[in-house]
């Protein structure tokens, strides 16, 4: 009889282990366990606006998140990020064919992004980031059908935003050591 139980037993905590051991395996990590956060933690950024105050303000958002070091002035950072002028729009992707109304449109964002080091040499030369997204209008649910549309919004600006952070991560951070 104990024998059984302290077999069950060893079989729960192998089974316990066996998954412990494929979540490490694939890559999975705790929300909020960011792998750029600790190369994160010893660059300070700015980041000029410029006319793109909706990923700007997810991009503030994330590195507050992460807890990077921010300059007020660009002549204090070891990196500055230029956002430039971003725009939504959207497009109709398919007509009801009875009714020959719009069914599916698509919300397209684009954002113009770039970023140079203290010194003014470009880090991330000038690049034009673009993202859609697809959406079913419905007539009988007009309101559902915005909320969807401002979620896609928010959705897409936040992908603008970790977009940015992984092409600053792929080309390299300057650091308040490497001046």
């Amino acid at each position: 009889m104990i024998e059984r139980a302290l077999r069950q037993r060893a079989t729960s905590w192998g089974g316990f282990a066996v998954v412990v051991l494929m979540l490490a395996g694939c890559g999975f990590h705790l929300r909020g366990d960011n792998p750029y956060a600790a190369a994160l933690a010893h660059t300070k950024l700015h980041v000029q606006a410029g006319g793109a105050p909706a990923v700007h303000a997810e991009l503030m958002r994330a590195l507050d998140t992460f807890t990077v070091p921010l300059a007020e002035q660009p002549s204090e950072a070891d990196l500055i990020v230029n956002l430039g002028q971003e725009n939504f729009a959207s497009r109709v992707v398919s007509f009801d064919p009875s009714t020959g109304k719009a069914r599916e449109f698509e919300i397209i964002y684009r954002v113009v992004v770039s970023a140079t080091d203290r010194a003014g040499r470009p880090v991330l030369v000038e690049e034009a980031l673009e993202f859609q997204r697809d959406y079913t209008f419905d007539d009988a649910a007009v309101l559902g059908a915005f909320a969807q549309e401002q979620t896609l919004r928010a959705e897409v600006t936040r992908d603008a935003a970790d977009t940015v952070l992984r092409r600053l991560m792929s080309v390299g951070m300057p650091t308040a050591e490497a001046r």
